[in-house]
């Protein structure tokens, strides 16, 4: 087991990298995460990596941990800055990219 530093918690959880999900900022026909107002890239936060709007977490941490087994009131527990809202119109908005796919 490796551990996940949510904020000041240590969680432990099984780490898996996604290997066949697009990364935030890759095109879908036509579709793009710069579209989806829960998310924002910006050069000076994580080294410009897709993050939810109003913090410093990756969307793709939303993606791992679900793909990890972890249910969506765990992940929005280990990082509370990230609102249900969001993190819902994230999972819509991968969702409605794959169905244009």
């Amino acid at each position: 087991m490796t551990q996940l530093f949510a904020g000041w918690r240590k969680v432990p959880r099984p780490f898996l990298c996604l290997v066949d999900t697009p990364e935030p900022g890759a095109k879908v026909k036509g579709m793009s995460w710069q579209e989806c107002p829960s998310v924002v890239k910006n050069p000076e936060i994580m080294s410009g990596e897709y993050v939810f709007r109003g913090t410093r977490v990756p969307v793709r941490a939303l993606f791992q941990n679900l793909e990890d087994g972890a249910p969506l009131e765990e992940f929005l527990q280990w990082f509370p800055g990230v609102t249900r809202n969001q993190a819902e119109e994230v999972l819509k908005f991968a969702e409605q990219s794959l169905l244009a796919a």
